[in-house]
Parts: structure tokens; C-alpha cells; sequence
């Protein structure tokens, strides 16, 4: 990476603190001389940094000093062309599931084509083995996003991190964020799966293949905001097409139960729909229903006789015999749309913010 020049140092630090509020309108900022003292450079150096801050509106002379004039650059900001990563890195490679190693691929591939750089902090590794009830490592991701952040033009911050954690790093950098693999409530980018056509698209294939009876498989809440969005989206459709309440029932928290616990509550849904009656258990996740398919199968259930399964994402445990009928998402294809997302924020910075997810892929399987 071609090292940063030491004027666009103090320009980094100076439009953070002016964006951040640390200077205000009016506000006096540092003398000339206290700067070189404190980046260690010549008035030269400084010089050329505050000429630059007030070509682009952001500070102006006054008498002898230079006073904060906006806190709105009126200029396009000097781009790095550099990413951040606040992205959990590769897993190892299971038979199960290699989604986010799927999503790393399509950033990293993404900017190779395009020529991003890209810088990855080493605290994302703890991101691996996060722990949503108790999420302290976000103070060590703020603390090596911040020391990344004069080199990079914006995060891209995995679904893992807060919102809170996410509305602090934009307001101490000034640098945008772009949500991967989530929705968020904040006012900014984000590229997540198509959740709400997944669930329309299995339950619509479910009622034409003739199930009368549905039982809903849904994760715990506090474990994903895709499973939230996903709970939604399953009451929705019962409501929009007068579902009635003898006719389903949903399983909750079905990825935080133990195994038997959450078969439990499936076998239990069964009986009170009735266990002569042909059903179809659509989970909001692969790993559970390959569960429910092999559970069923063991108390000598027919598949598509007696009972079919669904199931959400596409990970590789959905191409195990028999093949899951599941709608994928391409998760390839999402960590791409992430980096063009990027790349169009930086040359449309007014645009509207926006949820972007690629197409879902529906796979029919051999289960519905």
C-alpha cells in the first residue's frame, strides 16, 4: 500500500473532529504550531493541510487564526481506495456450513477485479466465536477500527456487530459503514438475504403441492436478525392468505433448544394438526430441517407420503441425500454486492441509503 502523506494525516484527523463535533462552527482550532508539535511535521506540512481544509469549506481564516467554518465538506473527499473489514475471517472448511467463508470470497474476489484494497483488523477473529449476550469484543473492534480508519474510505461491518457499535465507529471516523448479511434501523447501507421472498417462495410451493398442514421452524430471536425477519415474513403469509390457526403451528427458538428439545416441540406440533394428515415443516434454517428430515424418517415416516421438509440458505448440509428442497442464497453473490455497494456510495454519496440482497435461488430438492 503507497504510504499516506503526512498533511493528509492531520486533514483525517482535523475533518473527523470537525464532523464530530470535538471543533465546533466558530470554534478556534489548533495554531499552526501546536500541529507540529503534535504530528511531528513542519509548518509546511500543516500548512498544506489546512489550505486543503479550507478549499473544501471546512475551516477558514480569521485574523491570525483559522476558525471552523462548516462541518460539511463542500468537496469530494480524497479517496484511499481501501476497505475496511470488519468481516469474521475464514472459517475452517466443515461439511455443514461454509456460508460467511462463501462471503468472504465474493469481497475479497470482488476487489481483486476491481483493484480495492482492503484492510482487516486482527480483533475480526473474535468475531468468530461471538457471544451475543455478552459482546465485549466490540470494544477491541473499535479500538483496531480506529486505528485503520484514516486509511480507508469505509467498513464493511459484519451482521454480528451492533447497531450501537456501528453508529459510534461512523461518528468517531466520519467514515460511511455498509451492513453484511443483515438489515439494520440505522440510516445506511446494507446488503442482507432476500428473507421475506424466501418464506413466500417455500410457503406458496408448500400450499401447491398439496400440504394442508404447516409447521414453522423458527430460530431463536436474539440469535439473528434474518430469523426475525423471517418469524415476520411466516405471519405474514398465514395473514395474507387466511391461514387458519387449526392449520399451523409454529416451533420457536428451534437453533437454542438442544437437538431433542426442538423435535420435541415438532412432534408436539404434529399431533395437534393431527398425525394422519400430510404435513410440511418449513424451518427457518437448513441445519434444522435436515434434523426433522432425518428425525421423522427414523420413527418410519414416508417422505412426501407422510410428511415433507424445508428448509432456508442453501449451506452445504442442504446437498446431503436426500437433497433438501431450501431456498439458497447465493452467499457469493451477497459479499460481491456488498463491495459494489461500496464502490457506489463513493461516487454517489447523496444516494438514497438502501437494503440490497441478491436473488434467491429456490432448490427443489428431493423433501417437498
Amino acid at each position: 500500500m503507497v504510504k499516506q502523506p503526512l498533511y493528509q494525516k492531520i486533514i483525517d484527523e482535523m475533518s473527523r473532529g470537525i464532523r464530530n463535533g470535538t471543533w465546533k462552527i466558530g470554534d478556534k482550532i489548533p495554531t499552526v504550531k501546536e500541529q507540529c508539535r503534535h504530528f511531528g511535521v513542519s509548518h509546511i506540512t500543516v500548512l498544506h493541510a489546512y489550505a486543503e481544509l479550507e478549499r473544501c469549506g471546512l475551516i477558514m481564516a480569521q485574523g491570525k487564526r483559522f476558525v471552523v467554518k462548516s462541518n460539511v465538506c463542500s468537496r469530494k473527499r480524497q479517496l484511499h481506495n481501501c476497505l475496511g473489514l470488519l468481516i469474521r475471517p475464514l472459517w475452517a472448511y466443515n461439511p455443514v456450513d461454509i456460508y460467511f467463508n462463501e462471503i468472504n470470497y465474493g469481497i475479497q474476489d470482488e476487489c481483486c477485479v476491481h483493484g480495492i484494497q482492503y484492510l482487516t483488523p486482527p480483533s475480526v477473529r473474535s468475531l468468530n466465536y461471538f457471544d451475543y449476550a455478552n459482546p465485549g469484543s466490540e470494544d477491541d473492534m473499535e479500538r483496531d477500527a480506529m486505528a485503520i480508519a484514516d486509511k480507508v474510505d469505509a467498513f464493511l461491518v459484519d451482521e454480528r456487530l451492533s447497531d450501537t457499535f456501528i453508529a459510534q465507529l461512523m461518528k468517531r471516523t466520519g467514515k460511511p459503514c455498509i451492513v453484511v448479511n443483515r438489515s439494520t434501523t440505522l440510516a445506511i447501507d446494507a446488503v442482507a438475504p432476500a428473507n421475506g421472498q424466501m418464506v413466500e417462495l417455500l410457503c406458496a410451493t408448500a400450499l401447491r403441492y398439496g400440504y394442508k398442514k404447516l409447521i414453522f421452524g423458527v430460530g431463536g430471536l436474539l440469535w439473528s436478525q434474518n430469523m426475525m425477519q423471517r418469524r415476520e415474513a411466516i405471519f405474514n403469509f398465514l395473514k395474507q392468505n387466511r391461514i387458519a390457526e387449526e392449520d399451523y403451528r409454529i416451533v420457536e427458538d428451534t437453533t437454542t433448544l438442544t437437538r431433542d428439545a426442538a423435535l420435541a416441540g415438532v412432534d408436539q406440533a404434529r399431533r395437534e394438526l393431527g398425525e394422519r394428515e400430510k404435513i410440511a415443516v418449513i424451518s427457518c434454517s437448513d441445519t434444522f430441517a435436515r434434523k426433522v428430515e432425518e428425525h421423522f424418517r427414523a420413527k418410519g415416516l414416508i417422505l412426501r407420503q407422510d410428511f415433507g421438509v424445508a428448509g432456508m440458505d442453501g449451506i452445504l448440509i442442504s446437498g446431503q441425500s436426500p437433497a433438501l428442497t431450501t431456498v439458497k442464497t447465493d452467499a457469493e453473490a451477497l459479499g460481491r454486492l456488498a463491495v459494489k455497494v461500496f464502490m457506489n456510495r463513493m461516487v454517489n454519496e447523496t444516494d438514497p441509503v438502501k437494503l440490497y440482497f441478491p436473488d434467491p435461488i429456490f432448490v427443489y430438492g428431493e423433501t417437498l
